[in-house]
């Protein structure tokens, strides 16, 4: 019977250590509303460790936290990360065993990545963490880059890496735009 009676005061004891070593509460003033927002900080911004964050945003989320470990993102998909904006109609991301560690996303139907001022269209995205490489696939998957060039991919697709900065097209098919007197004009002396 003293076992348990030691356990509470064991439980108070370590509730009161833990309120004396609390700072004080800030004073109430009922004329002065706290500040409040609706609005969750923009992606990209840090949370209070410092770490910046990215917001992912759908009709539906199905998160299976058994021994699948995926979050399924379906109906008007936004994904907002300080490297790159995502839309699709889905995207399933596969965790690893270690808590939030993400290894791959799969994002489908009618894919658009923006970076900056690059554009990329596809019918499938797949990251993956392991090779960081990032996989456009589907009907003509396509890239503007930030000159207005057209990169289409006739074949299996194209793939990026996102710590090299490689990019490789399979098929590729190049739409430049050419500067005044075209791309291979000669330049003229003056």
């Amino acid at each position: 019977m003293n076992a348990p009676r030691w356990g509470l005061f064991a439980l108070l004891a370590l509730g009161a250590v833990a309120r004396a070593q609390a700072p004080a509460p800030a004073p109430f003033h009922p004329t002065v509303p706290a500040p409040r927002s609706n609005e969750p900080p923009a992606a990209g911004a840090n949370f209070p460790g410092g770490k910046p964050f990215t917001r992912i945003t759908s009709d539906i989320l199905n998160f299976d936290y058994g021994t699948n470990r995926v979050a399924i993102f379906e109906g008007n998909v936004v994904a907002v990360d300080p490297q790159l904006t995502l839309w699709c109609r889905k995207m399933v991301v596969f965790f690893g065993e270690k808590g939030s560690e993400v290894v791959r996303i799969e994002a489908t139907l009618d894919v658009k990545m923006r970076q900056a001022s690059k554009e990329a269209f596809g019918d499938k995205a797949v990251y993956t963490r392991d090779t960081a490489n990032l996989v456009l696939t589907g009907n003509r998957p396509r890239l503007l880059d930030e000159n207005g060039n057209w990169i289409v991919s006739r074949g299996e697709g194209i793939i990026y890496n996102i710590n090299t900065k490689i990019m490789r097209v399979d098929k590729p098919e190049m739409e430049v735009q050419s500067s005044e007197g075209g791309a291979l004009a000669p330049v003229q002396k003056k």
